[in-house]
């Protein structure tokens, strides 16, 4: 739901600082990985520590509806899993 929107648009927005300056690029990034090539991990490593944190965070805003807990949940493995596979890299 809108929950994990956010959390998804939190990590995305971080990636920001990782891009290179664009020039005459309009509405596109220069690239999507980070100012070096080799830095990709460490820039999605950081990326996955804002959306773990945003999705943890995001929990108590459920209250009790089971749904959107169980969505949180599901969210919470998916992104631990991705945060681990690129932190592990480093």
């Amino acid at each position: 739901g809108n929950l994990i929107r956010s959390c998804i648009l939190r990590h995305e927005e971080r990636h920001f600082r990782d891009n290179l300056p664009c020039v005459d690029c309009g509405d596109y990034l220069a690239r999507p990985w980070g100012k070096d090539p080799d830095s990709a991990h460490s820039d999605e490593c950081a990326a996955y520590r804002v959306s773990v944190a945003c999705v943890k965070n995001s929990a108590p805003t459920c209250g009790s509806n089971q749904a959107c807990l169980a969505e949180i949940r599901a969210e919470l493995i998916h992104t631990q899993r991705e945060q681990y596979k690129s932190c592990s890299k480093l």
